[in-house]
């Protein structure tokens, strides 16, 4: 089932994602709408393919009624460092300048409400990569290797947004095919030990929703100086990520 699953999810997303290009230009307001429901793709088409296969519903292999404090704070706390980390890097690198007057008072509190609207939007994605893929994909290769294909499959899916320039408008095809998937390959490993430790989606749920609202702030934070200079910086930097979480699973 895993490679009916894994190959309707990303056939499906990618009919609807790149139909919606064709008939909506970037500038839009319905494609500027589109990416948020696009994220709802995986954990809607997942659990079909699963209740069509197994004729059962499921929202995946980890729990939503358990909550556990401690690992959902690692899931808030990571992301938080790894920003911090690559801000400090990039800035000094100079792809990154720091903007004056960066109204703080205004900024820090909006995390707190940024994160829970967020863990709605991102619920879609856990589920589908974490929930239903992520076993099969280690059961069938492996831990590392599992997680690697995992991340390569996450990071391919966002192409149709992604080739619109959603976070790089001048440099798409590297966003799409290069950042991206490294990217989700370097999320996915602190991603599968918050989830295996705790067997709950919330800490998963938490890391991406705060990812993204670092995301968020660093748009308000600084200016792109060099793309082409941030695109390997990052890659860099994801290091970061994959080694200690790969050698603790």
């Amino acid at each position: 089932m895993l490679t009916q699953l894994v190959l309707t999810v990303l056939v499906i997303s990618f009919l609807i994602g790149f139909f919606a290009m064709l008939i909506w230009k970037k500038d839009s307001p319905q494609w500027k709408i589109f990416p948020f429901f696009y994220t709802f793709l995986p954990a809607i088409i997942a659990i079909l393919v699963v209740f069509i296969i197994e004729k059962r519903w499921s929202l995946g292999n980890f729990s939503f009624s358990k909550f556990d404090p401690f690992y959902v704070f690692l899931g808030f706390v990571i992301p938080v460092i790894f920003f911090a980390i690559n801000l400090a890097i990039q800035t000094r690198a100079c792809s990154y300048k720091l903007k004056s007057g960066i109204e703080w008072k205004k900024i820090l509190p909006g995390i707190a409400i940024s994160i829970p609207i967020l863990i709605i939007f991102v619920g879609g994605e856990e589920i589908g990569w974490r929930g239903f893929m992520q076993a099969p994909l280690i059961e069938s290769f492996g831990s590392v290797f599992g997680i690697v294909l995992l991340g390569l499959i996450w990071g391919i899916w966002h192409a149709p947004v992604a080739l619109r320039g959603y976070n790089l408008r001048s440099h798409f095809w590297a966003e799409a095919f290069v950042l991206y998937p490294f990217m989700c390959i370097c999320y996915s490993f602190p991603l599968a030990f918050l989830t295996t430790s705790s067997g709950s989606i919330w800490p998963a749920l938490v890391f991406h929703a705060t990812n993204n609202t670092m995301g968020s702030i660093g748009t308000q934070i600084f200016e792109k100086q060099n793309s082409k200079l941030e695109i390997l910086l990052f890659v860099l930097t994801g290091m970061f990520l994959i080694v200690p979480f790969a050698i603790v699973l």
